[in-house]
């Protein structure tokens, strides 16, 4: 998905954040074919939000 972004936060950790909707303006940005009626909020089946921690 387009929108999101991993951020350094340590150097042992990372804030990892999905935006599904930042996601779907960035695609029809992209494709003139594609229409916000085309493109609906479909969920995550990962969380959305996290901060992973390397140990």
């Amino acid at each position: 998905i387009r929108g999101g972004y991993i951020e350094l936060l340590s150097p042992t950790k990372i804030h990892w954040k999905l935006d599904e909707l930042l996601g779907i303006r960035k695609a029809i940005d992209s494709d003139d074919t594609l229409t916000e009626a085309d493109c609906q909020l479909k969920g995550f089946s990962v969380p959305d939000d996290v901060i992973m921690t390397k140990e």
